[in-house]
């Protein structure tokens, strides 16, 4: 069964990016000047793939962007970046949504893919090229990215490199950056498509700043003047700005100009932006000084942040100038200081908090604009004032009861545990949903498994509710239990969840019956899929998940067709969110895999076995990852491909020897190891040691135990106890537990 459009529910929590200052250029200011010379040094690199911008700050090189491609034709699209950007997927979701602006249509197909958690590199930069490709050459945009010099981590550089290598010809990037962006540069120079624009083609020339000073401010100083400002500022254009803010307000400008060095130093910086505040009313300057905390701010805000509601007219009084506070956005709904003199602020902040006056006291300005943008739903900007508050308690409950959530359904899972690893270590009655959440996360980026439990456990009853963050944690911990190898405890886990919560309920109990099939329960999956309410059968971000174990379900009755047809729904609903290459979507295209082996249609089975196990290896060594493996073999088995079957089992038997509980799993492996005609190879276990979890069941064989009563003595599920029987038996060569307790005996393993 096909799914369309037409047939799903648009999930509410479908993120809808508002269009900021970071995603458009920035406004230029009345007085900036044409620069006809750059603007020539910018368009030579029309014909080439990538050009780049790197000077320090105050060279104007944002401007000189922002000025060259508001003057040139053709579709353009924007993005300043910040330190938020490191994680991949922000930084292709904005890259995704200017170029939709540019290029309507483009974004679309990319954005759905990076709100299902499909690949950034693998799957949503070769969508954005595949986009652009039905773009006539010369409609195709200009892609600026400022602030590039922000990029750090190693997978968001690996988006950056992918599509400035991917997209299709007639794409230009153009990149500013404050230091070396580390692209492969040395092959792009040789092969001529890398343009290089640096500081010395962003100086001010003689005749610029002249038009500057003369032609914008109007300042009629005279040649002996200009010279001077040019030969002291060596045309740095941050220097040539403040000079000319600051001769506004004096009438000796040949002395000031003259009075003393005037270079790219600091210490300029700051005593020329010293002369700026100095115009400006004490009440502007006190306003400026306080609000230096914020990286952007709004009337709102400034008044919440001081306390006075005077201080939305502050705000206004500032902004009509425009030669302190730039807009960033494109309605004119925020603002902030240049960074320049933000710096300056900065400092004259912490001088008046060091000599004890509490209305410059930094960490509390923060606190309280943690708790407007908390108030506002901005979760991000929320817990970042909270870590530079130093309040980890703060940052944590954000964490817990907004940002986290937010972040799952973003696949942000990287930013949030930056956040976790800047954060105080003193957290509160929050730092152990914070542990659990890093855990998680770190299992959902490729790490290792965390006990979810063993911080859970902690939580006080009281703030167990459904609607609490400890639901939805929980739900996350059923999944990354049973994935990397510990089938009981997710079970355990799900039969703990608190009933209630539609979302965390239903996406807990979706994890939950999946576990069960995992751990050989199927009526208990049964069970729990007939609780789940129908509404999930059409929400996109559960719907694959569903009908996947739907399909699994079927195959345990015996009917293969219908389990066929609800694996390719689930497929279809996979595709349709966006999760075709998201690591959670393994077990739809292994469920799919096997459907089709069952139903004989072996050849259909190949795509979505290979596709279910590349995902399943994300990361390896689970039992997902064995349940790919078996499903591949079980195919080559039915195909008579003997070789590639036996090593799909040596793989799948690998991984289970290693996990803590694998359920089912191992006597699926079981199975297709007798299923596979040359057994003697894979029956080589005869005579092996016995692995460490196969003596722990050992040392209790001894007793008059069940092996339902070792299972729970162990918490392990029984299925699980009794593969290690198995194994035990065919290591010790005996056929009775009796035989095995002798013969253990006698090589000295009792």
């Amino acid at each position: 069964m096909n799914v369309s459009s037409a047939s799903v529910r648009p999930d509410p929590s479908a993120p809808s990016a508002p269009r900021v200052g970071r995603l458009v250029p920035p406004r230029l200011r009345a007085e900036t000047i044409p620069r006809p010379r750059l603007d020539r040094v910018l368009e030579a690199g029309r014909d080439r793939r990538l050009t780049i911008i790197t000077a320090a700050a105050g060279y104007g090189k944002t401007t000189a962007l922002a000025a060259w491609s508001a003057s040139r034709p053709g579709p353009r699209a924007w993005v300043t970046l910040d330190a938020a950007d490191n994680d991949p997927v922000r930084f292709l979701a904005a890259v995704a949504d200017v170029l939709d602006d540019a290029v309507p249509g483009s974004g679309v197909d990319a954005q759905r893919l990076l709100r299902g958690g499909s690949d950034p590199v693998s799957t949503v930069v070769p969508r954005l090229a595949a986009a652009l490709a039905d773009v006539p050459a010369d409609r195709r945009p200009v892609v600026v990215l400022d602030d590039v010099h922000l990029l750090s981590d190693p997978d968001a550089l690996a988006a950056l490199t992918a599509l400035v290598d991917t997209l299709p010809d007639g794409t230009r990037f153009v990149l500013g950056s404050r230091g070396d962006v580390p692209l492969a540069l040395g092959r792009r120079r040789v092969t001529g498509e890398l343009l290089e624009v640096g500081q010395d083609e962003l100086r001010f020339a003689g005749t610029e700043i002249a038009r500057y000073l003369n032609g914008s401010l109007g300042l009629g100083l005279d040649g002996a003047t200009l010279g001077a400002v040019e030969r002291r500022t060596e045309g740095w254009p941050a220097a040539v700005s403040l000079v000319g803010l600051a001769l506004q307000a004096r009438p000796d400008a040949v002395g000031f100009v003259s009075a003393g060095p005037l270079g790219t130093s600091g210490p300029v910086a700051e005593y020329l932006t010293q002369e700026v505040l100095a115009r400006v009313p004490d009440r502007t300057r006190e306003f400026l000084v306080r609000t230096a905390v914020l990286h952007r701010m709004n009337p709102e805000l400034c008044a919440a942040l001081l306390q006075d509601p005077e201080a939305a007219q502050d705000y206004a009084d500032a902004r009509r100038s425009n030669l302190l506070i730039a807009s960033v956005d494109d309605r004119g709904e925020w603002a902030r200081p240049h960074a320049l003199l933000r710096e300056l602020l900065l400092s004259a902040l912490r001088a008046r908090g060091a000599d004890g006056d509490p209305r410059y006291d930094a960490a509390a300005l923060h606190r309280r604009a943690a708790e407007w943008f908390e108030q506002a739903r901005l979760p991000e900007d929320a817990v970042e004032h909270a870590i530079e508050a130093d309040d980890g308690v703060m940052a944590a409950r954000i964490v817990a009861q907004q940002w986290w959530s937010e972040s799952v359904r973003l696949y942000r899972h990287r930013s949030v545990l930056r956040m976790i690893d800047r954060m105080p270590r003193e957290r509160g009655p929050y730092a152990n949903v914070v542990a659990a959440i890093g855990g998680l996360f770190t299992a959902m980026s490729g790490g290792r498994e965390p006990d979810v439990e063993a911080h859970l456990k902690w939580i006080d009853p009281d703030d167990r509710s459904p609607e609490s963050a400890f639901a939805p944690i929980l739900a996350a911990g059923v999944w990354v239990a049973y994935v990397f190898g510990d089938v009981g405890r997710a079970v355990r886990a799900g039969e703990a969840l608190p009933h209630g919560a539609p979302e965390s309920t239903g996406r807990g109990l979706l994890a939950l019956a999946i576990a069960r099939w995992y751990a050989g329960d199927v009526e208990g999956m049964r069970a729990d899929l007939d609780r789940l309410p129908a509404t999930l059968e059409t929400m996109p971000v559960m719907a694959p998940w569903l009908w996947a174990a739907r399909a699994l379900l079927a195959l345990e009755d015996g009917t293969p067709e219908v389990a066929v047809a609800h694996a390719t729904r689930a497929e279809g609903f996979a595709r349709l969110s966006g999760a075709e290459s998201a690591p959670s979507s393994r077990v739809v295209f292994v469920a799919l895999g096997s459907a089709l082996v069952a139903a004989g249609r072996l050849d259909e089975a190949v795509e979505p076995l290979r596709r279910g196990l590349t995902l399943s290896a994300t990361p390896a060594g689970t039992v997902a990852h064995a349940h790919a493996h078996i499903a591949l073999g079980t195919l080559h088995a039915a195909r008579r491909e003997t070789a590639e079957a036996r090593r799909h089992a040596t793989a799948a038997r690998d991984i289970v020897d290693g996990c803590a509980d694998p359920g089912a799993i191992a006597a699926r492996v079981d199975a297709l190891e007798a299923r596979i005609a040359a057994r003697p190879t894979l029956d080589s276990t005869a005579g092996s040691a016995p692995t460490e979890a196969e003596l722990r069941v050992l040392r209790h064989l001894p007793s008059d135990a069940s092996l339902a009563t070792i299972a729970g003595e162990l918490f392990l599920s029984t299925n699980t106890v009794k593969s290690h029987v198995r194994r035990l038996y065919r290591r010790l060569g005996v056929g009775s537990r009796p035989e095995a307790v002798a013969e253990a005996r006698r090589r000295g393993l009792l």
